[in-house]
């Protein structure tokens, strides 16, 4: 079974921000696109494929690296269904204050 995927505001925001970025100074423009469609078919089937995110003010949230460009996706299950909360590129630092 494939557990929808949900993006809220912030992560939909941001990553339009990663997308416009790429596509102004990449020669790669669809690949902000193209890893975030990965991540969903991934973790539609494999929700808890990535890791905990100790740190994080959310409860259950976890962390998987689109390792192609460079970004953490920030993510908790909520019942049957994954939703995204942040998009962080690795360099950034201490991550997204969730």
């Amino acid at each position: 079974m494939t557990a929808p995927v949900v993006f809220l505001q912030r992560a939909r925001k941001e990553i339009d921000e990663a997308d416009d970025w790429w596509r102004a100074n990449r020669a790669s423009s669809d690949a902000v696109l193209e890893a975030v469609a990965r991540f969903v078919e991934l973790i539609g089937t494999q929700p808890r494929l990535g890791a905990a995110f100790e740190t994080a003010r959310v409860r259950g949230c976890r962390r998987l690296l689109l390792a192609t460009i460079g970004y953490w996706v920030y993510y908790r299950i909520d019942g049957e269904r994954v939703e995204v909360l942040s998009l962080w590129h690795v360099r950034r630092g201490r991550g997204p204050g969730l």
